[in-house]
């Protein structure tokens, strides 16, 4: 199977995972949380734990997620997943999101971004003069044509690609050096502004 084939598949199922709003939110909360149990989901989304574990369910089916852990709690069994599978809807995909899911969507990666930014600057991890392992870009660019503006995007697309990599090598070296993981937001943005 070609690499083509592979991201053709692959959008695919996140245009159908994220073609349901709480299925969508189910994965960007995974996202942002690393792992979590239907329960943790559903309670931090007002939502029904039957309802959430159904699509935390659908989600793996779709291969955007993955069962990791059971735990045994109480007499039950608390199933725990993480996502395989980033955020990225490719701008050709995007008409086939409902509304609801596409002003969710944006709306919750900027929240999400904003979110791990602040806690970073709280927490002293971002900002110290001397560590290099940070970037904060803003980039205004006030006279590009619409030209410019799809390669802004395509650019953001490869470098989504490129990321998404990373975790994987990452966690060879951890498991053979012995690291402690740190946990990282990567977040880009590229659209049009009415006015600056």
């Amino acid at each position: 199977m070609t690499a083509k084939v592979k991201q053709n598949q692959a959008t695919s199922t996140r245009i159908k995972a994220m073609s349901h709003p709480l299925r969508a939110a189910c994965l960007r909360y995974l996202h942002s949380h690393g792992t979590a149990s239907p329960g943790e989901v559903a309670d931090a989304l007002g939502e029904d734990v039957s309802n959430v574990s159904y699509h935390m369910k659908q989600l793996a089916e779709l291969d955007c997620a993955e069962l990791v852990k059971l735990e045994p709690v109480r007499g039950a069994v608390r199933h725990i997943y993480r996502a395989t599978q980033g955020h990225l809807i490719e701008a050709g995909d995007w008409e086939h999101l409902p509304d609801e899911v596409k002003e969710s969507h944006v709306a919750e990666c900027g929240e999400l971004a904003f979110g791990d930014l602040q806690a970073a600057l709280q927490a002293g991890t971002v900002g110290r003069p001397d560590d290099e392992t940070w970037a904060v870009v803003r980039f205004p660019m006030r006279s590009l044509d619409r030209q410019g503006l799809e390669e802004l995007v395509t650019i953001a697309e490869q470098a989504y690609y490129e990321a998404e990599k990373v975790p994987e090598r990452a966690m060879k070296r951890i498991a053979e050096s012995g690291e402690v993981p740190i946990r990282v937001s990567f977040s880009q943005l590229a659209f049009e502004v009415p006015h600056f």
